[in-house]
C-alpha cells in the first residue's frame, strides 16, 4: 500500500493547490457583507470630510507647465497629442495622466474644481482598494486564524489612518501631483485582483484585470516597475510557498505583468531625450545615493510626526561626514527586513514593500529633486498596516486590549484628519503655499522665487522683488532667477538693468526659453526691434510652442511694418492658448 504524506497534500506541478474556505451560513454572509459596506462607507466619509476644503486651491508649481501651458490637454483628438506636452512638463512619459488632464480640461476648462475631484476621486478609490486587499489578506489561510473574524474592522481602521494621513495631502492636493495618486491606485487595484483571482473559481478573469490594472500603471509612473516583484513576493509570504511554485502556479499572471513593463520602457526610450530646465544643481548618482538614507529617514518621521511638511524642500546634497549615520540606520532597517523575511515572511513583507517601492525615487537614479512628500504615498500604506494588524497582535488578549479598535482609530484618525484639513488651506494659493514654504525652508531658493513670482502675480511687486533678489543671491547660478528677476526690473520699467539680467540667464542656460523671451521684450521696450526680433525668433526655434514669443514677436513685426507675418503669429499664439487676448502682456 503506498504511504501517503501526514499533515500535507501533494501539490501537481504548474497547478494551484486548493485554498481551504470556510463555510459559512446565510446569515454570517449577509452580516459580512453588510460589515464590509459599512466599512467602505467609513473610509469615504472620512476622506469627503478631511479634504473638503481642498476644491478651490489653485493651480501651482509643476501644474503651471504640465496643465496652464500644455496644449496636450486641450483636445482628445489625435490621440498622440497626449505623448506631445512642453519641453518642461515631466508627464512625456505618462499618457494615462494627460488622458486625466484632458477630461478635466473638458469638463472645466482651466476652472480647478474638477481637477480637485478626480485628484478626490482618485485618493478615495485607492482607500477602497487598500481595504479590499487589506480584508482579503486578513481573510488568507495564512492569517484567518488569527485576524479572520477581526479582518473587516483590521482593514478598514487602516485604510482610514492612510486615507486621512496628512503626508498624502502633496499627492492629493497638489493637482499634479496625482500621478502618484493615479499610479497608486493602479498599483493597489493589481494587488487587489491578483488576490481575488488567487482566492476565486475564475481567477483567470481577475488576473486579467491585475494585468490591465498594471498597464495602466506604466503608463502612468515609472514607479509601477515595483509592482509584479511585489505581487510574486506576495505570493510567497502570503500563500506559503517558494518562488518557483508560485510562478508554476500563476504563469499568465506573471507573463503578463513582465509584459506591462514593455510599454514603459519603450514611453522612456521616447522621451529619453526630453531636456528639463530647473533651478536644481545637477547631482550624480553617488551624492543622490549618499543623500537618500536621510531622505528616507525624514520621511519615517513624517509618518508618526507629520510636522512641518513642506510643499519643496530643496534638499542638500550630505556630505560624507553628515551621510553615514542615517546610512548605518537605513542599512540596519535593511538588515532587519532581510531578517524577518527569511524568519516571519508577513513581517519581513512589510518592510520589502516600503523600500522597493521607495528604490526607484530614493536610491542611485538621480532626480530632479532629492526629497517630496507625495514619493511616501504608497510606501506609507505598509506602515500603516503593519503597525495597526501588528499592534492587535500584540496586545490581543491583554487588558489593554479591552479598548474597542473603534476608538482608538477614531482619536487617530481625529487628529491626522485635523492636521490634513490645516494642511489643505496652506494650498488656498501661490502666495499661501509659497509663504509657509519659504517660512520652513527659508535658504531654499527655488522657493523664494517661487513666492516672488506668486506676489508679483497678485500685484505685490515691492515683496515679489525682495523674495526674486534673495533668491538670486542664494542662488547667482539659476537662470530661472536671473530670468525672473530681470522680468521684475522690466516691470518698472528698467529695460536697460533687465537685460543684462536675461544675457546671464542666457549665458548660464543658453537654451532657457524664457530669457530669450524676454531678452527680446526688453529690447524691443528700448526701440531695438530688430535685436529684439532676433531673440524672440530664437526663442521659437528652441519652443514653437513658446505662446509669449509668438504674441510678443507678432507686436514687434507689426511695428517693423510686417502686419501679415505679424498676423499669423498672433494667430499662432491664440491657437496654442485660447485664453490669450490683445490684453494680455505676458511675459
Amino acid at each position: 500500500m503506498a504511504r501517503r504524506n501526514a499533515g500535507r497534500s501533494a501539490a501537481t506541478p504548474g497547478r494551484r493547490p486548493e485554498v481551504p474556505r470556510l463555510k459559512v451560513s446565510a446569515g454570517e454572509a449577509r452580516r459580512a457583507e453588510q460589515g464590509v459596506r459599512r466599512g467602505a462607507l467609513v473610509i469615504v466619509l472620512c476622506v469627503l470630510a478631511v479634504y473638503a476644503n481642498s476644491f478651490s486651491g489653485p493651480f501651482i508649481f509643476d501644474d503651471i507647465p504640465n496643465i496652464l501651458a500644455n496644449p496636450a490637454i486641450r483636445a482628445w483628438w489625435p490621440p498622440q497629442r497626449l505623448f506631445d506636452p512642453p519641453p518642461d512638463a515631466g508627464i512625456a512619459t505618462r499618457p494615462m495622466v494627460s488622458l486625466s488632464l484632458a477630461l478635466n480640461y473638458a469638463l472645466s476648462g482651466y476652472r480647478v474644481w474638477s481637477y480637485h475631484a478626480l485628484n478626490l476621486l482618485i485618493h478615495v478609490l485607492a482607500a477602497l482598494a487598500l481595504f479590499g486587499l487589506l480584508r482579503r489578506t486578513l481573510l488568507s489561510p495564512a492569517l484567518r486564524a488569527r485576524f479572520g473574524g477581526f479582518a473587516t474592522p483590521l482593514a478598514t481602521a487602516a485604510a482610514v489612518v492612510w486615507a486621512v494621513h496628512p503626508l498624502q495631502t502633496q499627492a492629493v492636493t497638489y493637482i499634479i501631483q496625482r500621478c502618484e495618486s493615479l499610479m497608486g491606485l493602479f498599483f493597489l487595484a493589481t494587488f487587489y485582483c491578483a488576490v481575488r483571482g488567487w482566492d476565486s473559481p475564475r481567477g483567470g478573469r481577475w488576473h486579467a484585470l491585475a494585468v490591465l490594472a498594471c498597464l495602466c500603471g506604466t503608463a502612468t509612473k515609472e514607479v509601477m516597475v515595483a509592482a509584479p516583484i511585489l505581487v510574486l513576493g506576495y505570493d510567497v509570504a502570503f500563500n506559503q510557498r517558494s518562488i518557483r511554485p508560485a510562478l508554476a502556479a500563476s504563469p499568465r499572471l506573471y507573463i503578463g505583468l513582465a509584459a506591462t513593463l514593455v510599454p514603459l520602457a519603450i514611453l522612456t526610450g521616447l522621451t529619453g531625450s526630453q531636456t528639463l530646465h530647473t533651478d536644481q544643481l545637477p547631482v550624480t548618482p553617488i551624492e543622490y545615493a549618499r543623500t537618500q538614507p536621510q531622505v528616507i529617514l525624514h520621511y519615517l518621521k513624517l509618518v508618526f510626526w507629520p510636522a512641518p511638511l513642506v510643499l519643496d524642500y530643496g534638499w542638500p546634497v550630505a556630505p560624507w561626514f553628515r551621510a553615514w549615520p542615517a546610512a548605518v540606520a537605513i542599512l540596519v532597517l535593511v538588515a532587519a527586513t532581510l531578517w524577518a523575511l527569511r524568519h516571519h515572511p508577513r513581517a519581513g513583507f512589510v518592510g520589502v514593500w516600503f523600500f522597493l517601492i521607495l528604490a526607484p525615487t530614493s536610491s542611485v537614479v538621480p532626480l530632479q529633486d532629492l526629497a517630496f512628500e507625495h514619493r511616501m504615498y504608497l510606501p506609507l500604506a505598509g506602515i500603516v498596516a503593519g503597525v495597526v494588524v501588528g499592534g492587535y497582535a500584540l496586545l490581543r488578549g491583554r487588558a489593554v486590549a479591552t479598548v474597542p479598535l473603534a476608538a482608538v482609530t477614531l482619536v487617530v484618525a481625529t487628529a491626522l484628519g485635523a492636521t490634513t484639513f490645516a494642511r489643505n488651506r496652506d494650498y488656498r494659493s501661490e502666495v499661501a503655499i509659497w509663504s509657509d514654504t519659504v517660512s520652513k525652508r527659508p535658504t531654499n531658493a527655488r522657493a523664494q522665487l517661487s513666492l516672488g513670482v506668486a506676489l508679483d502675480r497678485a500685484g505685490r511687486k515691492a515683496e515679489a522683488a525682495r523674495h526674486t533678489a534673495e533668491a538670486l543671491r542664494l542662488n547667482p547660478n539659476s537662470a530661472k532667477a536671473q530670468t525672473n528677476h530681470g522680468i521684475g526690473l522690466l516691470e518698472m520699467n528698467r529695460a536697460q538693468e533687465a537685460i543684462e539680467h536675461f544675457r546671464r540667464a542666457i549665458e548660464l542656460d543658453p537654451a532657457y526659453v524664457s530669457a530669450h523671451s524676454n531678452l527680446g521684450i526688453a529690447l524691443c521696450q528700448l526701440g531695438r526691434l530688430d535685436e529684439g526680433v532676433q531673440q524672440l525668433r530664437e526663442a521659437l526655434r528652441l519652443d514653437p510652442r513658446c505662446v509669449e514669443a509668438h504674441y510678443n514677436l507678432a507686436i514687434a513685426l507689426r511695428e517693423l511694418g510686417q502686419v501679415e507675418e505679424g498676423r499669423r503669429h498672433y494667430e499662432e499664439a491664440l491657437r496654442l492658448d485660447p485664453r490669450y487676448t490683445m490684453m494680455d502682456a505676458a511675459h
